[in-house]
């Protein structure tokens, strides 16, 4: 009797959506796929094994990528986000020279219209005019409110007054990292 059998990787899609393709050059659909060793019997899978991992597949030129392809912008998000730089360069620009000035509000106003924010007028750019950072920024993650504010500050035991790293701080020493150049005098 003969029996067949063996080990093979199957996929299955986890999610799907659109990415920037490397190899395209172009905003493409992509397919999330997981794999899964199985142990077949007669090329059918019978007893799941390890998992394989994860990959992003382009489904027009079928390339495969790591997950962290998915974190390049697509061409959407880039046009969406430049009215909001352009709303941000603008304020800041205005608030270091002349706010009054009638010729560079309206400049202002015409370049982020013309970067692609409808609807922005006088009563928007004194919005953002009023904000210490601009209306256009967004509040801190979470992470980077838990940050001491300075170093020194009293919060963080690794850090002296001065803003110096102190003796017991982690930080490496030059000659540890040059052993080639002791080695060599």
């Amino acid at each position: 009797m003969l029996i067949i059998w063996g080990i093979r990787v199957f996929f299955r899609t986890t999610g799907q959506g659109l990415f920037h393709c490397p190899r395209c050059g172009g905003d493409r659909r992509y397919r999330r796929r997981a794999g899964r060793r199985f142990l077949t019997l007669f090329f059918i899978p019978v007893i799941p094994l390890t998992r394989a991992g994860e990959h992003v597949r382009c489904t027009t030129c079928r390339a495969r990528y790591h997950v962290g392809a998915l974190r390049a912008p697509t061409a959407a998000q880039m046009q969406a986000a430049l009215p909001a730089g352009m709303r941000a360069a603008a304020s800041t620009i205005l608030r270091a020279g002349d706010q009054d000035s009638f010729p560079a509000r309206h400049r202002a106003i015409q370049a982020v219209t013309g970067a692609g924010a409808q609807g922005y007028g006088d009563a928007a750019l004194d919005a953002d005019l009023a904000e210490p950072g601009g209306a256009w920024r967004r509040p801190w993650p979470r992470w980077a409110r838990s940050l001491p504010s300075r170093p020194g500050n009293g919060s963080s035991p690794r850090w002296s007054g001065s803003g110096w790293p102190t003796a017991r701080s982690p930080v490496p020493s030059a000659r540890r990292h040059t052993w080639w150049a002791r080695a060599l005098a």
